[in-house]
């Protein structure tokens, strides 16, 4: 499964906690991975280091650096 556009709106940034918006995410990929199946769930993210230890705190591992689209796609085993 892709996860795509996930993010904030950093005009509520600091309303929202970015952990609690992407366990929602999770739970909504895990009712689709009961329907349809599936091992992993995969994203790509632009490489700032930020941004890259939040995935990892998640759980997701860096896969490739996409040279044409400027993106560093990661996964997560389901």
């Amino acid at each position: 499964m892709l996860i795509g556009q996930f993010g904030k709106d950093y005009a509520k940034a600091k309303h929202i906690n970015g952990d609690y918006l992407f366990d929602i995410c999770m739970e909504t990929v895990y009712r689709v991975q009961d329907l349809i199946s599936g091992r992993f769930v995969m994203l790509e993210c632009h490489e700032i280091e930020k941004v890259v230890g939040f995935y990892e705190r998640q759980g997701f591992e860096s896969l490739q650096y996409d040279e044409a689209d400027k993106y560093l796609q990661m996964i997560r085993r389901l």
